[in-house]
């Protein structure tokens, strides 16, 4: 039986006016924060939901909380798998929804008690197969952040991919929407054993979906903490980071031909992250290729860059990487040193520079 099919064989996935929302949250290593995100699942006012919770062999008490959680309330379904990455226990988790629609919640972030039930109006009021909301990032060190928007409507893979590479509010993470599940039709799953593999479902979205809707509501609260996946920096990360935009640039490109240059941008900057970081990390014999593959890169579209719009720092970048040894390595390092502190910023905070 195939994806689709076992979508239509359970019947309460029917359309009708409370369909079943499915969320998947792949865990690991979250057993402080895990209670609070799921009681905020728990309370959501929309009820017919079905919680999917993979544990991807979490070496602390997350499995043995999913199996209390699961005890008193049968909408949870708890999945114990062998340690597989974040991208393979959402996948796996996926595989095991029933509902019409999905959405997913990272393990250590929680949600408002109504942002499932107004995700999913919204959704059934716009037509829409993709709602997403605003967001609260909340810092473990510091102050909250707001990120919302007014009421945005794209309709068609050129406005959509057009609102994506233009405007702030959307972004690729997959926390803050809600899908309608025929969009994993077809294997759209993550990128296994890599980090941005929220970046692929965005590709996929831009290419897959009809109508996308975001609302200004804030509806999401993203915990940022020093020890999450995404709050350091790795060689396999910077890696994982070119792979995405790469792959984004040879997915859309001439697709959507009028965002060829916000593409390029990105993946300019990830050859300069990449070549930056090679300065300092030796190479694992299975990352060795990666070198010659982002200066084959730079060499194909140096002109492109050269004689676009283009910021002068990401010219120097890619007309370094064109040489693919030590020296154009420490170059960009030490330029990269330079520009930062002259913006006296973190690379978090990079746009003046490099967009």
């Amino acid at each position: 039986m195939t994806y689709a099919d076992q979508k239509a064989s359970t019947p309460s996935s029917r359309e009708d006016a409370s369909p079943l929302i499915s969320i998947v949250l792949p865990i690991y290593n979250v057993e402080s924060y895990l209670p609070q995100c799921l009681d905020s699942l728990l309370v959501q006012t929309y009820r017919n939901l079905e919680i999917i919770l993979v544990d991807d062999e979490s070496p602390d008490r997350c499995g043995a909380i999913c199996d209390e959680y699961a005890q008193k309330d049968s909408r949870i379904k708890v999945f114990h798998i062998p340690n597989s990455g974040v991208s393979a226990a959402r996948n796996y988790g996926i595989d095991q929804t029933h509902g019409e629609w999905i959405g997913f919640t990272d393990p250590d972030d929680w949600t408002e008690p109504n942002m499932f039930e107004t995700l999913l109006k919204t959704a059934q009021s716009e037509k829409a197969d993709v709602v997403m909301c605003g967001y609260v990032l909340d810092y473990t060190t510091g102050p909250e952040t707001v990120r919302q928007w007014g009421k945005k409507v794209m309709t068609g893979t050129h406005e959509i991919a057009r609102a994506y590479f233009h405007e702030e509010y959307f972004k690729d993470y997959l926390w803050c929407k809600l899908f309608k599940s025929s969009f994993f039709d077809g294997g759209v799953r993550s990128p296994k054993g890599r980090t941005y593999e929220d970046a692929y479902f965005t590709d996929q979205l831009i290419l897959k979906a009809h109508r996308v809707v975001g609302i200004p509501d804030c509806l999401y609260h993203y915990r940022r903490r020093k020890t999450s996946i995404v709050s350091f920096r790795t060689l396999k990360k910077e890696l994982d980071f070119w792979q995405s935009k790469k792959e984004r640039f040879d997915t859309l490109a001439d697709v959507v031909p009028e965002c060829r240059r916000q593409m390029m941008t990105m993946c300019a900057d990830a050859v300069r992250r990449t070549w930056k970081i090679f300065a300092n990390y030796s190479l694992e014999p299975e990352m060795k290729h990666f070198p010659g593959e982002i200066s084959a890169f730079a060499r194909k579209h140096f002109v492109e860059v050269l004689f676009g719009k283009y910021k002068p720092t990401l010219k120097f970048c890619m007309f370094m990487a064109m040489f693919n040894n030590r020296l154009s390595y420490r170059i960009v390092d030490k330029a990269n040193k330079k520009w930062m502190k002259v913006l006296n910023k973190t690379e978090f905070h990079y746009e003046k520079m490099f967009d």
